[in-house]
């Protein structure tokens, strides 16, 4: 993405997109032994630093589906991957389902504190990248959501 079109808040270029998506699914494929956390990390310290809302979101969705997954044996959590598997792309709700989750997730005991502190001080900002992306684009994050699903084995 340029840099003009980064500062004015232009929404991502197919390139950037395919890019980010390619490399996400990458790492995530690439997980020793389903450990994501070195994902998550980078994850959390390069969302605030995103310009481009799609890019924000793709990382944000992808981080608190993660933070789920390390809780994916309890209940609770194995209740909300079928609920979220249930929206079906490519809907909208998935994404403010999500969005919602990263609140919650600071109340969960077991979570990862660090990673629900950073999820909730970006939930705001998630939000109004959510309300703001086109349709075009949030079809695509909801189809990126569940490849994010599957690509973790949830």
């Amino acid at each position: 993405m340029t840099l003009l079109a980064e500062l004015t808040g232009d929404p991502a270029s197919e390139r950037d997109w395919e890019e980010a998506k390619a490399s996400i699914l990458q790492a995530l494929e690439g997980g020793v032994s389903a450990d994501y956390q070195g994902l998550l990390d980078a994850l959390l310290l390069r969302i605030p630093e995103r310009n481009s809302p799609l890019l924000f979101a793709a990382d944000m969705v992808t981080a608190i589906i993660l933070v789920f997954y390390e809780l994916r044996d309890r209940a609770a959590a194995k209740r909300i991957f079928s609920n979220l598997r249930r929206f079906g792309p490519p809907g909208w709700a998935v994404l403010y389902s999500l969005a919602g989750f990263s609140l919650a997730l600071s109340l969960v005991e077991k979570a990862n504190r660090q990673a629900t502190s950073l999820l909730l001080g970006y939930a705001q900002q998630f939000r109004e990248h959510l309300d703001n992306l086109s349709g075009e684009d949030k079809a695509r994050l909801s189809d990126f959501v569940y490849e994010v699903l599957r690509a973790v084995g949830l």
